[in-house]
């Protein structure tokens, strides 16, 4: 028996919920109620309507009719599909109204519309401070899908995806969420304490008088997208918290705003009842950390990809930050002011997946300030480039922190370009995650050559070569020799790698190219992530060993 599929309908569906939208309103909400449930049906067209052939468009619109909060039983452990229920749930009825556009069979084939009307009802587990006299839910419906089909031409089976999202609107009782934030001296005195009032939605803050701060402490309100800054405030060395309580005290939020504290000393800020009732938490990051307000308190939050852009002055100080941040999808770029070097020569460039790029380059003698004018709020999506461009000598000046590991500090170390792709997990590098290396005999074991392979186009493959300047260990003229696409170059003992590099840097490689290696020392040889990810170092044997080029990372050659 034949099957015969279609991945598509071919019928267009008016009155599905925007999910981006949608989530942004639940954001600013952010209660733990909700369902999911799929409303199956079946319809039989009125007498005085045609049969179907086709049926072109389908119009939904939910109606919530009523909402009741009755008690149940409670359970202190969550069942096999993950519910855990608090003693109330919440009833919610309502009604799909939905209108079918099709056409009719026969030679005529007009066009006809037919309205159905189908209640439902279902449940939503709700707080269990919930109160039926007093409290006021307002359901909010997302129609996420819909199936539909004609049967037998007068019989249409329909399938609705429906998310329920409930919210207490009223009522309930007046409290404060579990944690407080705690800003300290020297004497582990408390300067300030920050609270958060749960049903009014305030800030409060109190500040303890004649009591000063021996660091810097910052807190910054932002709403759910972690880019609209709504307040910020800071105690500097020697402050008292009076201007910070003056700034923030009875400040609105909404549930699911984010805080962003930034501090000297992480040990000088406590965090009451977090992650757990009964414990207190010390920041773990040495500058800064990202919390989400919750309706049962803080979440930990990082809104942003835990990878980095940051682009220098020779002296060391900061020109500009390049974040991603996850929510938005955008580019998040600071100035912070610093005039630039004499030659800077940096560039940055996002290209899109689809074709699309939009660069920014930060000149000599000037600011950043252009430089974020055009890259700030640049949209980018996952598998997305940067392409950084900058002269030889300023590759110091860019760095990419916290890759490949949090708290990592990686500088360039191709000699004008390096292309990096955007993953949900961070920045990474465009390359195969083979990397040949070369080592000499100091005591540090130091690197006198990286080869990469990096990603030029979807099917193409380049070296990316760079010379570290560090000469290989005393040996022949044919210390290690590399050979691709009929090219030979090779690296004399004693001696660095600057004319390999040359000889190498940006050679075109095609997929099941080989790259043959000679070496007279094969425990100075390395091969990251070969031949799994599983092995992070390999070391060749013998005088020689080939390696196929292929677009998942190099494979031996017998």
């Amino acid at each position: 028996m034949q099957c015969k599929c279609s991945l598509n309908n071919n019928y267009e569906v008016i009155g599905l919920c925007d999910i981006k939208k949608f989530n942004e309103k639940i954001w600013q909400l952010i209660d733990d109620s909700w369902t999911q449930i799929i409303i199956p049906e079946q319809v039989i067209l009125p007498p005085n309507k045609p049969p179907i052939k086709t049926i072109t468009k389908v119009y939904l619109n939910i109606k919530i009719t009523s909402t009741k909060i009755i008690d149940t039983p409670s359970s202190d452990e969550e069942s096999i599909e993950g519910l855990k229920l608090t003693g109330k749930i919440l009833l919610v009825a309502g009604e799909i109204c939905q209108n079918i556009i099709y056409i009719s069979e026969g030679l005529s084939s007009l066009m006809h519309s037919v309205k159905f009307k189908n209640s439902f009802s279902t449940y939503i587990v709700i707080e269990e401070d919930a109160d039926s006299q007093n409290d006021i839910y307002c359901v909010y419906p997302c129609i996420e899908d819909v199936s539909a089909r004609s049967l037998d031409g007068r019989t249409i089976s329909k399938n609705v995806t429906l998310f329920l999202f409930a919210h207490r609107a009223k009522g309930g009782p007046i409290k404060k969420l579990p944690n407080e934030i705690q800003f300290k001296n020297n004497t582990n005195l408390e300067i300030v304490k920050i609270e958060f009032e749960g049903r009014s939605k305030k800030i409060t803050v109190e500040a303890t008088a004649g009591r000063t701060a021996n660091s810097t402490f910052t807190m910054t309100l932002y709403a759910f997208d972690a880019t609209t800054k709504k307040k910020t405030s800071t105690i500097n060395n020697n402050d008292a918290g009076t201007g910070f309580k003056d700034a923030f005290n009875d400040t609105d939020f909404l549930f699911g705003d984010l805080i962003k504290l930034e501090y000297q000393q992480k040990d000088k800020v406590v965090i009451t009842n977090f992650p757990n009732v009964g414990q207190q938490y010390n920041p773990d990051h040495p500058k800064y950390e990202w919390f989400r307000i919750g309706k049962k308190g803080l979440q930990k939050a990082q809104p942003f990809l835990l990878t980095e852009f940051v682009f220098t002055k020779s002296n060391g100080d900061t020109l500009a930050i390049v974040q991603f941040n996850k929510i938005t999808k955008k580019l998040a770029v600071t100035s912070t002011g610093q005039t630039a070097d004499a030659n800077p020569a940096i560039l940055v460039s996002l290209q899109r997946y689809d074709g699309d790029a939009v660069s920014g380059s930060i000149s000599n003698n000037v600011d950043a300030t252009e430089f974020k004018r055009i890259l700030d709020g640049a949209s980018f999506d996952y598998d997305d480039i940067v392409l950084i461009r900058f002269a030889r000598q300023n590759k110091n000046k860019v760095i990419l922190m916290n890759y490949p590991n949090d708290r990592d500090v990686y500088p360039m170390i191709a000699n004008d370009s390096q292309e990096f792709k955007i993953t949900p997990t961070g920045i990474v590098e465009n390359i195969l995650t083979n990397v040949i290396i070369l080592r000499n005999d100091s005591n540090n074991n130091e690197v006198v050559v990286f080869i990469k392979i990096q990603f030029d186009q979807v099917d193409k493959l380049k070296l990316l070569v760079d010379s570290t300047g560090k000469n290989a260990k005393a040996g022949t003229a044919n210390y290690f020799k590399m050979t691709l696409n009929s090219k030979v170059s090779k690296i004399a003992g004693n001696s660095n790698a600057n004319a390999f590099e040359t000889a190498f840097n940006g050679e075109e490689i095609l997929p099941n190219a080989i790259i043959k290696l000679e070496y007279e020392e094969a425990n100075k040889v390395e091969i990251t992530n070969f031949p799994t990810s599983s092995t992070p170092v390999y070391n060749p044997s013998g005088r020689t060993e080939s390696f196929k080029v292929t677009l998942n990372g190099l494979v031996k050659v017998n």
